[in-house]
């Protein structure tokens, strides 16, 4: 079974101003990838999401749909707090690879009302393989229940 072996944030700004509307992250994830991956060249989606740790973040729900993974946190809160999902295809080659990417993190309008310090960010990354299963929502459907 492959394995995601750790994930790190670097190259944090040590300030952002309240007038910035983005921030530059690197990323770094180790996976190790068992045998069989490796022997059927399994292909796989990295989703990479970044949150604010200031606020408070549940553990969340993620429902994988191979190149388009949706999370669902448990509060509008915690929502506020998530400043990105990046998505990257992966292909097990080798038995362990080293992931390394450059993200730009669009701020939004919570960092103009509380300070934000970069140590208490954090990524949460979710590897999803070609043969895992796939799931989403329907979209919302509204009708009206009728009383006698």
């Amino acid at each position: 079974m492959t394995e995601i072996k750790s994930v790190k944030l670097f190259t944090i700004q040590e300030n952002v101003h309240e007038s910035e509307d983005s921030m530059d992250v690197q990323v770094q994830v180790v996976v190790k990838f068992h045998l069989l991956d490796i022997q059927m060249k399994m292909h796989y989606r990295m989703h990479l999401f970044i949150f604010n740790m200031h606020g408070r973040v549940e553990a969340p729900v993620f429902c994988p749909n191979w190149d388009q993974g949706t999370i669902y946190l448990d509060s509008k809160v915690a929502n506020k707090n998530m400043l990105g999902h990046f998505v990257y295809p992966v292909k097990a080659l080798k038995s362990s690879v080293i992931i390394e990417e450059n993200m730009t993190i669009e701020l939004n309008e919570n960092f103009a009302s509380k300070s934000f310090s970069p140590k208490y960010t954090k990524a949460f990354a979710s590897l999803i393989p070609v043969t895992a299963y796939a799931s989403k929502w329907s979209n919302e459907y509204h009708f009206d229940v009728l009383f006698k």
